[in-house]
């Protein structure tokens, strides 16, 4: 007749296997948190950006005064020179 032995308990070998396949699992884990906590950083940014370009259109700036140089052809130097200042 066999006898079962019920205590008998895992072996350091099995533990040691199962140790390993737990570790890569979760690291597989954890790389995978790390690229989506990276690309959510990078869509907060984006958002951000976008949000400041919207309110920054709406904002009424008076008009910039830009200079328009009157430039004339200097004939000793044969290229163009500014004179004067127009106002537009």
């Amino acid at each position: 007749m066999r006898t079962i032995k019920s205590n008998q308990g895992f072996t350091l070998v099995e533990l040691m296997v199962s140790l390993v396949v737990a570790g890569v699992v979760l690291a597989g884990i954890c790389s995978t948190f790390y690229s989506q906590h990276i690309s959510y950083l990078n869509q907060e940014q984006i958002v951000s950006m976008q949000q400041n370009l919207r309110a920054a259109m709406y904002i009424d700036l008076p008009p910039v005064f830009v200079p328009v140089f009157k430039l004339e052809l200097n004939p000793i130097l044969k290229c163009f020179v500014s004179t004067e200042v127009v106002e537009s």
